[in-house]
């Protein structure tokens, strides 16, 4: 959890044993009272609503996962064809996707973290590390990552890949670049990801929260 304008933000659920859950969160909650701290449950799954609830919390929802059903994404018909002329265009100026697979070597990492330092001088760019991991070599060494690679291995832009608690999902973390890439370099990174975790059986990628957004009509 951080505190943030005198409001504990939590993020996701407690980690353990079921029947733990409400004790933890009800002393949880008593020791932010004694630290006159408000409380909130960031991003929990369903599972544990009626606890929060008889505990006193409120549901509120804020937007909902990006999903992208891998079954659907195809290079063929209509839409594939403008995610062909992506990978045209890109690959026309000799890059190439490259999957670096864990352990990741000292080299490589290096090569990944010129590029996130080069990405953290972006305007409005900044590593966050709560809802968003942040650049560091030992955590990164341990994904997988997809990276775009001019001519030398050098690489432009990259997406590292982090285990998701549902079954045949793939999830992504960082997405970084450098500063001057091709346009629509991220857009073939993605396109480049997609059909890669197709192959690999997986059905659907998860691009994290999308905020504000997922609101059906008469929905709590």
């Amino acid at each position: 959890y951080r505190v943030g304008a005198n409001f504990s933000v939590v993020l996701a659920d407690p980690v353990g044993p079921e029947e733990e859950i409400e004790r933890i969160v009800l002393e949880f909650k008593g020791f932010c009272q004694e630290s006159d701290w408000r409380i909130a449950f960031h991003q929990t799954l369903p599972d544990f609503l009626p606890v929060y609830e008889k505990l006193g919390f409120r549901k509120f929802k804020i937007g909902d996962d990006a999903i992208v059903d891998l079954a659907l994404f195809s290079l063929d018909g209509k839409r594939g064809r403008s995610y062909q002329r992506v990978v045209s265009r890109i690959e026309s100026q000799d890059i190439r996707i490259r999957q670096i697979i864990p352990p990741i070597s000292g080299d490589d990492l290096e090569g990944l973290k010129e590029v996130s330092d080069e990405w953290l001088t972006i305007t409005g760019k900044r590593e966050r590390g709560f809802t968003l991991g942040a650049f560091n070599r030992e955590y990164i060494g341990t994904t997988t990552v997809l990276a775009a690679v001019a001519p030398k291995n050098e690489v432009l832009g990259f997406v590292n890949l982090i285990p998701s608690y549902r079954k045949g999902e793939a999830a992504g973390d960082l997405m970084r670049r450098r500063n001057r890439v091709p346009n629509g370099l991220m857009d073939y990174i993605f396109i480049e990801l997609f059909l890669y975790l197709k192959e690999k059986g997986y059905e659907r990628f998860n691009m994290g929260m999308a905020p504000m957004s997922g609101f059906r009509e008469g929905e709590d």
